[in-house]
């Protein structure tokens, strides 16, 4: 090969040191000098600001993007006008119910964020989902009663096993 020469690229170098550097730096200059919005203090993944009059809250966590607004037109909007900074445009899922592994569940009240589906996956994995351990229902937050202390220091607890 010869000095100078250059070797045309034929699929992204995603594995390249410097990738996530770059993407970062490129999402980061689209949602901030084209769609005006201001990183927060304390998360610089959390964007807000105004589209059209209405208040915006973007997530960017990598390449996996979450909008919320009032109204879904603004929400769809924003993705819309990332689209046009990139070679791929981005896939609209519409209302989400799972957020990089949590699960969302909305209603016009509110917002329930929470684990269920992975606790019971790391619950089934190590066994610990069969009659052994189960224990009765507790409130949530848990009681500071001492006679409720009382009774599950006398619960039995799981069966340790010798290996």
């Amino acid at each position: 090969m010869k000095k100078g020469a250059v070797l045309r690229v034929k699929h992204a170098i995603q594995g390249h040191p410097e990738a996530p550097r770059l993407w970062s730096g490129f999402i980061d200059e689209i949602i901030q000098k084209k769609l005006n919005l201001i990183p927060t203090t304390h998360e610089q993944c959390l964007y807000h600001g105004e589209i059209d009059g209405k208040r915006v809250l973007f997530l960017r966590q990598v390449d996996d993007f979450a909008v919320a607004s009032e109204d879904a037109s603004i929400c769809n909007k924003v993705i819309d006008l990332i689209s046009e900074y990139l070679s791929t445009p981005l896939k609209n899922l519409g209302i989400i119910d799972r957020f990089n592994g949590v699960q969302i569940f909305q209603t016009n009240s509110y917002v329930k964020i929470h684990n269920e589906q992975y606790i019971d996956k790391i619950l089934d994995k190590h066994g610990w989902n069969n009659k052994q351990f189960k224990v009765k229902e507790r409130c949530v937050p848990m009681q500071t009663e001492s006679a409720y202390i009382h009774e599950l220091e006398l619960a039995e607890g799981p069966v340790n096993s010798q290996d």
